[in-house]
């Protein structure tokens, strides 16, 4: 029997060719239609019936900023789309190309009024201007993803090694999960089964990604700064696409992680993907789940295929696959 696809399933398949490459045909197309239709009661749910699947104007490839927002194939096509073309280039550049893509997106002076008020010390400053420049999204105080189709929106900085190659110069922190001094309140993670079946793991799972360049000595830094940044890469990450070492070692991470709350012992020591850290002002006893150093460079590996290099205990990307 053949089963013809519709229009929608077909920009999803696309959708997941451009992510995975070749490891999409490796998938296999059965394992791919049985991922699209395990998705398609959401898709279904959060996209009305009339909603169009495709870019705005698929001829000059520019899109909606509404799709970029709530679409979920169409905001990944987008992101794909843009990444070609911005690495190594400064912010400010970025955010034009941005909007040859999608038109609606707001201009530097628009960007200027919003994040204006914004204080040099405020720590979220680059990812609320992140979030605007590339997706039109105001800063707010909503606890739901960012994206509506269920990302983050995420930034992180890589540095530069003195053999001038670049890893993840932080953590990646995904949500607060309790307090220190209160043990009932790691609950969500103690009464989990695994990493997969945790409450957190809606947030963990998939994200949007930023990823630029760290200068020396750029602790608090102005928005005219942040403009001249360079961005290496934008990506779209899911945690569920891993292969199943990664799968493993987030598991065995999350059992460390449950294990020691139960001890009362909580620390994030041996921890290698995942782990739990303090997060907050100084002496804080909220701890929050995170992706470590390490597994943030291994997550840009992997959706950039841009090889790791080991050397010791350090892992890297050398600086030529980023434009640099």
């Amino acid at each position: 029997m053949t089963h013809k696809l519709s229009k929608s399933q077909l920009n999803e398949l696309y959708a997941m060719i451009l992510e995975k490459g070749q490891e999409a045909v490796l998938f296999g197309a059965a394992e791919a239609m049985k991922k699209i239709q395990q998705n398609q009661v959401h898709n279904e749910e959060t996209t009305p019936a009339n909603e169009e699947t495709t870019p705005a104007n698929e001829e000059t490839n520019t899109y909606r900023l509404e799709d970029i927002q709530k679409n979920g194939p169409i905001s990944i096509l987008y992101i794909k789309h843009l990444n070609e073309s911005i690495k190594g280039k400064r912010i400010s550049e970025t955010f034009e190309l941005a909007r040859k893509l999608c038109p609606e997106l707001p201009g530097k002076e628009e960007i200027q009024a919003c994040i204006g008020n914004y204080k040099a010390r405020d720590k979220g400053l680059l990812g609320k201007i992140t979030e605007l420049g590339y997706f039109g999204q105001k800063p707010n105080s909503s606890p739901g993803a960012d994206l509506s189709w269920g990302a983050d929106i995420k930034t992180c900085n890589f540095k530069e090694l003195r053999n001038g190659h670049l890893n993840s110069k932080e953590r990646l922190t995904i949500t607060n999960c309790g307090k220190k001094d209160d043990i009932s309140t790691f609950s969500k993670i103690t009464n989990a089964d695994s990493y997969e079946t945790c409450p957190y793991y809606e947030k963990m799972q998939k994200g949007v990604l930023a990823v630029f360049k760290h200068n020396d000595g750029e602790k608090y830094i102005t928005m005219e700064q942040i403009m001249n940044k360079h961005i290496l890469a934008l990506i779209v990450y899911d945690l569920s696409d891993m292969n199943q070492d990664v799968k493993n070692q987030l598991c065995t991470d999350f059992n460390d992680i449950k294990q020691r709350i139960k001890e009362n012992n909580i620390s994030q020591a041996g921890q290698k993907y995942l782990h739990i850290h303090p997060h907050g002002s100084k002496n804080s006893t909220t701890r929050a789940l995170g992706f470590t150093n390490k597994f943030v460079t291994k997550l840009v590996s992997i959706y950039t295929n841009y090889p790791i290099t080991e050397k010791g205990k350090s892992i890297y990307i050398e600086r030529e696959h980023f434009g640099l």
